[in-house]
């Protein structure tokens, strides 16, 4: 199979990111880009898979996967590169002219200012931390424990935390690791920005084989199972499947258009999570916006949230609020 080098061009430019794109995203983008025709149909899965072949066989690249599950409904892909940082974004003109720079074109000076910031860094989120991960890149190499003096985790902070490292995400800023106290405990994620004063030691790490981070089971946010698991169904206005689209655009493919008069909530997001904390903050912020559906359960977390996150953070900045009048009718 031979497809043309603006199809792969278009393809490789879909599956260079620091996430994993959804299946649904690249059979759109694969359809809409025909050179100078646009084409409205959908390519088929195998199609897309045949493509990721071609493309894999041609450019010497590898395209990572991300399986389905219950709660992603869908593969995802990516061509993961440890140069990865989060990109600018582009223009719908600077896109058009950076497919031609790839035939030979031209680019402006603002297009081409953007691509040199692109590629200017050397690990994506470890750009800003490269002490740290070149740390836990070599205990990786050199199979050994690594010390963290302190680490700020979100719900309380650890002190001299001894990790099994297991395998460094360097597009994400991320380490997989195990305790090495609780070696009966499964890996968990630490993120690179909340570590300080890591250490390498000289006790060999325990050996850990065939982890693959991108088969672990996440919830859309990313998050491992815990225990806990939360069916969510939020109803949503305008402006909340507005701020949705903004902030986690990957979720839109959980977001169902209801045939609603106007000033109702036009919009339903369902989804399972096994952390209630980032749909409770979504909420926190729009609870005049947003109508919580879902089981006592779910909507009793999010209380929770609210009441310790939000009340008790207000009374310890010293803000006054008349908690006589304050309610949350929508839990």
């Amino acid at each position: 199979m031979k497809l043309k080098e603006h199809k792969l061009n278009q393809l490789e430019l879909l599956l260079r990111q620091t996430e994993f794109v959804p299946l649904s995203r690249l059979q759109a983008g694969l359809a809409n880009w025909e050179g100078s025709s646009r084409s409205k149909d959908q390519l088929s899965p195998r199609q897309v898979f045949r493509y990721i072949q071609v493309l894999e066989d041609q450019r010497g690249v590898q395209v990572e996967q991300r399986r389905a599950t219950e709660l992603t409904r869908e593969p995802a892909y990516r061509i993961y590169s440890p140069t990865m940082i989060d990109s600018p974004g582009l223009t719908d003109d600077q896109f058009e002219q950076l497919m031609a720079l790839m035939g030979g074109g031209r680019a402006d000076e603002e297009l081409m200012a953007k691509l040199l910031h692109i590629l200017s860094g050397t690990r994506a989120a470890s750009f800003y931390f490269r002490d740290k991960a070149i740390l836990l890149e070599r205990a990786l190499k050199q199979r050994v424990k690594v010390l963290v003096g302190q680490y700020y985790g979100r719900d309380r902070n650890e002190s001299a935390l001894l990790l099994d490292p297991v395998r460094y995400d360097g597009a994400n800023g991320r380490l997989y690791a195990m305790r090495s106290h609780k070696p009966e405990d499964p890996v968990n994620k630490y993120n690179l920005e909340l570590m300080e004063d890591i250490r390498l030691t000289d006790e060999p790490a325990t050996p850990f084989f065939g982890f693959d981070p991108n088969q672990v089971e996440h919830d859309p946010f990313g998050f491992m199972p815990r225990g806990e698991r939360f069916d969510i169904s939020l109803l949503m206005r305008p402006f909340a499947y507005s701020q949705l689209f903004r902030q986690f655009p990957h979720l839109m493919i959980f977001v169902e258009k209801l045939e609603l008069p106007a000033g109702a909530y036009p919009y339903r997001l369902q989804l399972t999570v096994y952390d209630i904390q980032p749909v409770a903050r979504f909420v926190t912020g729009l609870l005049d916006e947003v109508k919580i559906e879902g089981d006592e359960r779910t909507r009793g977390a999010i209380k929770q949230y609210i009441e310790k996150r939000v009340l008790g953070g207000v009374q310890e900045n010293g803000i006054e609020v008349d908690w006589i009048s304050l309610k949350f009718p929508l839990l």
